[in-house]
């Protein structure tokens, strides 16, 4: 049988998120992985709605980080108590944190809004003035609201005015103010507005000086009862290189109005997110068996070869891994955040259709119930999924130019036997990483590698190390004490 028939991945992971489109999805929120970054900014939400003095923030983060499934997740959080999706998100928040959790509900008794929660708009920011994608967020939201309450001659009056405003070239900043008073006073609730994607307003901003009002956003936090979020893939200064003196100085006293969060997730999440991702169908005892044999192995090899590193990892954590082999596991966020796009690449990975992805290998190899040797990805695979990649990815990008150098090395070395070339692109793969996670390409880590479940013994340990002397005489490999 095949491994896709007992192993998986989650597909609707790997569906970039869009608040507008899913805000109120719970099959996507049901994706999302409540992480300790996101129960920090929790805490700072629940310090606003309190009386702090910061009602405004932006979430600054590289491309890929996962910063729309927060927000998204935060929509549903504040959402009315009847909503579906809003019932999860607090039953993911009281799993995670129970302490956060009973603040957060304190936090709505004292302003009376346990059952109807806040006023919702999310906004995704597109090439024009930040004015139209904040409307353009709060009409969607008010036509939400009319179709639940039709008959309602106040909401689709609103739900008029915002399409009037939408229609204009130019939004003035006081009309929409305006509009939004008058829609939290209807829903007698106070609003959580977020705008993704934020970056392309401040270009088109740039690029347009007279159409963008950066004004409108501190008139929003400035509110009562409008806590505002931004999400941006890099600071501020980044975006402002074309902006005018004048928008320069709008912004520096926008800019006391906003708490920035660095939105970054640890590897560790990452790493975690690989085990939840690797769906287990219903196995057999005899599959059992053999998934938690294969964990063993790689575990007892961890103190075979002294790996210090990794021996805190339990036979029953390795078990969450397969197919991958454990060190392609644990070396894979690192990766991402450093050649590629976070956990974007992560998600493509674990579940895309590239032809070196983890689907086309679930689905070409197959299990034999009497062979106790489990197929396993390894990191030459690994290998072969970036290298792909990167070609695709814009030469200016960080990184880009050693792969490429790296993979130029290992191109001349195509005519070796197969496994030797398995261990060439093993070593190419773990000296990119070298000096992060403390994974160099050490004869103890290569040997690491290249264990085989059903044979992992002396004989096999002295194989691996006379493959390596082999290639270190032929002047492939070079051994360096302090490397």
């Amino acid at each position: 049988m095949l491994i896709s028939d007992y192993i998986s991945p989650e597909s609707l992971v790997a569906r970039s998120v869009n608040i507008e489109r899913d805000m109120g999805d719970k099959n996507t929120l049901s994706q999302y992985f409540l992480t300790a970054k996101g129960t920090e900014i929790i805490y700072r939400l629940i310090a606003g709605l309190n009386g702090s003095k910061i009602s405004a923030w932006s979430l600054t983060g590289p491309y890929g980080m996962g910063k729309s499934s927060f927000v998204n997740y935060l929509l549903a959080l504040v959402g009315p108590k009847s909503r579906a999706e809003t019932k999860l998100a607090r039953e993911m928040l009281r799993e995670k944190d129970l302490s956060l959790y009973e603040k957060f509900q304190e936090m709505l008794s004292a302003r009376r809004i346990v059952t109807r929660g806040f006023f919702r708009v999310a906004a995704t920011s597109s090439f024009q003035s930040v004015n139209h994608s904040i409307v353009h967020g709060l009409n969607q939201s008010l036509n939400f609201y009319e179709k639940k309450q039709q008959g309602n001659k106040n909401n689709r009056k609103l739900c008029l005015e915002a399409e009037q405003l939408l229609s204009k070239d130019l939004i003035d900043t006081r009309h929409m103010v305006d509009l939004f008073n008058k829609a939290t006073n209807e829903f007698k609730a106070p609003a959580v507005v977020v705008i993704d994607e934020f970056g392309k307003n401040l270009e088109y901003m740039a690029r347009n000086p007279g159409k963008g009002d950066l004004y409108s956003l501190q008139a929003l936090a400035e509110t009562n009862d409008i806590f505002l979020w931004v999400c941006l893939h890099q600071s501020f200064e980044e975006y402002a290189v074309g902006f005018s003196s004048s928008q320069l100085q709008e912004w520096g006293k926008i800019q006391g109005r906003f708490e920035d969060i660095s939105f970054i997730e640890p590897r560790a999440q990452m790493v975690e997110f690989i085990r939840k991702a690797l769906l287990r169908k219903k196995m057999s005892p005899l599959m059992e068996r053999k998934i938690k044999k294969w964990a063993t192995v790689y575990h007892n090899a961890v103190k075979r070869l002294g790996l210090t590193d990794t021996e805190s990892l339990s036979i029953e954590y390795l078990k969450g891994f397969y197919p991958l082999h454990p060190l392609a596991a644990l070396i894979l966020p690192e990766l991402c955040v450093q050649y590629a796009q976070n956990d974007r690449t992560l998600f493509a990975f674990l579940c895309g259709g590239e032809p070196n992805a983890l689907p086309a290998f679930l689905s070409s190899k197959t299990i034999r119930p009497k062979d106790d040797n489990l197929v396993t990805l390894g990191l030459d695979q690994l290998y072969d999924y970036f290298i792909s990649s990167i070609k695709t990815i814009s030469s200016s990008r960080p990184g880009s130019s050693r792969w490429l150098e790296i993979n130029n090395l290992v191109e001349g070395t195509k005519g070796l036997p197969e496994n030797e070339y398995k261990i060439i692109k093993s070593i190419g793969l773990l000296n990119l990483l070298s000096g992060h996670n403390g994974y160099k390409a050490s004869e103890k880590i290569i040997t690491y590698t290249q264990v085989e479940p059903s044979n992992i013994g002396e004989k096999q340990i002295v194989a691996h190390k006379d493959i390596l002397d082999s290639l270190v005489e032929k002047g492939i490999l070079i051994y360096r004490a302090c490397a």
